[in-house]
């Protein structure tokens, strides 16, 4: 069967190249923004307070909302992504239920600042 495709896909590309060029361009200047001691300064602490609060109350959660938040604020996507997959790849760390939490509260405020969606298989 020969593959058929319409003017609307063809916008659909263009608007996906768009966002993905956009994205890139977000991630290169938050790269340049990154210290060097990005795990000592982020990585490390957060691991450190997920951990020795292995049963999270409501505000703990919010306290990480807000933190990835403000990464988000300060145009440095590509590190709040990478706190996100920290926090799902902890051994010891929340449950899914929390970390879905914290996912979909990220790509609201990614979308919302941006105008860009992530993958939402992560």
């Amino acid at each position: 069967q020969p593959l058929t495709y319409n003017q609307g896909d063809l916008m659909d590309v263009e608007v996906l190249s768009f966002q993905s060029s956009h994205i890139e361009a977000q991630e290169e200047e938050s790269q340049n923004d990154v210290s060097p001691n990005f795990y000592h300064e982020n990585i490390a602490p957060l691991r450190d307070y997920i951990s020795s609060h292995p049963n999270p109350d409501s505000d703990m959660v919010e306290a990480v909302k807000k933190f990835l938040s403000l990464c988000i604020n300060e145009k440095r996507i590509s590190d709040a992504v990478i706190l996100l997959r920290t926090i799902k790849n902890m051994h010891d760390g929340w449950d899914n239920k929390v970390y879905s939490q914290l996912r979909e509260s990220a790509l609201y405020k990614i979308y919302s600042t941006t105008g860009s969606q992530l993958d939402m298989r992560w």
